[in-house]
């Protein structure tokens, strides 16, 4: 188990669910507040704003052949 500096649990299955998903439309961010991890769709919402915010951090994709 994964832990914030707050003391929030990272949902680690959604986390590696990230990591894998290789479609370049889903960008993927974890609450630093929550240690949820929440997905924006650039094919359905134009607009960049969840990246905006200090509080959400990308989270990269690996491929699944590393």
């Amino acid at each position: 188990m994964f832990y914030l500096p707050n003391n929030k649990k990272i949902d680690e299955e959604a986390l590696g669910d990230a990591f894998e998903d290789m479609d370049l439309g889903n960008i993927y961010y974890l609450d630093s507040d929550t240690g949820r991890v929440a997905l924006e769709n650039k094919k359905a919402n134009k607009e960049d704003n969840m990246g905006m915010g200090k509080r959400y951090y990308k989270i990269p994709k690996i491929p699944a052949d590393l």
